[in-house]
Order: structure tokens, then sequence, then C-alpha cells
């Protein structure tokens, strides 16, 4: 099985919203940062870290 370098697994889930945008079109509504804390989560990610991610947008 082929493990993903952390750069690699970035650029897929990148590539990845990118298809489902253009699948969905531009009136998707996007992500709360609930939704986000969640995926972190279960991708391994702190939740603290995903809010502190997003408040430097």
């Amino acid at each position: 099985m082929k493990l993903y370098s952390e750069k690699e697994i970035g650029a897929i889930l990148k590539r990845a919203a990118e298809l489902s945008m253009s699948e969905v079109g531009s009136n998707a509504g996007g992500l709360s940062l609930e939704e986000l804390q969640l995926i972190g989560r279960e991708a391994g990610l702190d939740p603290d870290l995903i809010l502190k991610a997003a408040s430097e947008l």
C-alpha cells in the first residue's frame, strides 16, 4: 500500500476540492469551521490547529 507524504496529501485534497467545485458549480456553500475541524480530526489533525489555520486566512 502506498503511503502519501504530507505534501502529496495536501495536493490530493486540494485537487479533489477543485474537482468537487467544478462538479457542483460555483453555487456550492462551502464548509463551516466545525465541518473542517471534523474532517481534520478524522485525518488525525488537532481541531485547535484547524482553528488556528483558519484564523490565519
